[in-house]
């Protein structure tokens, strides 16, 4: 009976592990999807481009706004750049593997990659800053 219990909570954390890696992967497509354009759109691609731009950097100037003076809204935005820097890294992983050859590219994930960190690291400090 031992056995059959072990074996049932082996089965759970796989399949708990694999709905992770699937939900993962469906954040990293839609980090993708963000990006791409609508070639029926008549504002062309760099336009669009530039516009969901604009979006995220409102979006991301508020989030710090609301954090400044609340515990929650900083949670919630140390969330968010967690999963942008987790997205970031299985976007880099797909580019190694797809467009090896693009280092402009890579370089530019690294950089944001960077700034994602640095971007946790003020949040973080944030937080405990909203906490003392």
């Amino acid at each position: 009976m031992i056995q059959s219990a072990v074996e049932v909570i082996t089965v759970l954390v796989a399949l708990l592990a694999l709905a992770d890696v699937i939900r993962r992967r469906r954040r990293a497509d839609s980090q993708i999807q963000r990006f791409s354009t609508d070639p029926s759109d008549p504002r062309g691609p760099w336009q669009q481009l530039e516009e969901r731009i604009a979006q995220d950097i409102g979006h991301r100037t508020m989030q710090w706004s609301a954090a400044a003076s609340s515990v929650r809204a900083a949670r919630d935005l140390e969330r968010e750049i967690k999963e942008e820097l987790q997205a970031t890294d299985e976007i880099r992983r797909y580019a190694a593997e797809h467009r090896p050859d693009d280092k402009e590219g890579m370089q530019d994930l690294d950089v944001r990659r960077r700034q994602l960190e640095d971007e946790l690291e003020r949040v973080a400090g944030l937080i405990r800053q909203l906490r003392a």
